[in-house]
């Protein structure tokens, strides 16, 4: 599950977190990233992190990827993503197995969306 859940946070660091407006709440972040891979359940009691606030504080330590600051208590929020001159970020290669997956998703949502139109008509 570490493997997976690094992989798909590495994935939106890469490709999408220039989009994301800060500050970007941990719990909504966390849906993002379910979101990422639907079908597949994201559970962090499987992890070696055991809850997301675990994993968002080993990505700020040990990978240097993002900032959190408690904005309420017990309220944890992404301040900024370290996107530049992050080698870890730039050695990260999607894997063929999230590509497959993402490429899969993304046809049965076009199925789905030309469903509903032939539908409506």
């Amino acid at each position: 599950m570490d493997e997976i859940l690094n992989t798909i946070f590495f994935y939106l660091c890469q490709r999408k977190a220039k989009t994301y407006e800060l500050p970007l709440l941990a719990s909504h972040f966390y849906t993002i990233m379910q979101d990422c891979v639907p079908g597949l359940t994201l559970d962090l009691k499987l992890s070696s992190y055991k809850k997301f606030s675990k994993f968002l504080q080993h990505q700020q330590e040990i990978n240097n990827l993002i900032s959190i600051d408690e904005i309420k208590p017990g309220v944890l929020a992404i301040t900024s993503f370290n996107l530049t001159n992050n080698e870890q970020l730039d050695r990260f290669r999607t894997p063929l197995w999230l590509k497959n997956y993402l490429t899969k998703a993304s046809d049965v949502a076009a199925a789905a969306a030309a469903a509903s139109v032939t539908e409506s008509e």
